[in-house]
């Protein structure tokens, strides 16, 4: 698929988004390229927007090339698990902001 622009990428986005008809999304953005995107999509669904301010992780043999990002306060480098992604899923499926203490205990080593 392709896109006129990053805007045009939000536009789109939040299209998809709409239909999906979420309450309570908030839109958090990382400069400097998703800004304009989630802007879009913060203006369509009428949700706030948020901007995480990170560093860019640049790759050696092309500095320009961005493979990932961090924030200024993270400190926890562990992968997250599939069974803490399901366990945060299903409890953001049943209105809770956290996992159960046994989902949350079973997912850390």
């Amino acid at each position: 698929m392709a896109f006129t622009d990053r805007r045009d990428a939000g536009r789109r986005l939040a299209g998809e988004l709409d239909r999906r008809r979420l309450s309570t999304a908030v839109v958090i953005a990382l400069p400097r390229g998703g800004v304009p995107v989630a802007a879009a999509v913060a203006a369509r669904l009428g949700a706030p927007l948020d901007v995480l301010v990170v560093r860019k992780l640049g790759c050696p043999w092309q500095p320009e090339l961005g493979f990932g990002a961090i924030g200024q306060f993270y400190s926890d480098f562990r992968q997250t698990s599939d069974e803490e992604v399901s366990a945060l899923l299903a409890a953001h499926a049943h209105g809770s902001t956290r996992p159960s203490a046994d989902a949350d205990a079973s997912a850390r080593p």
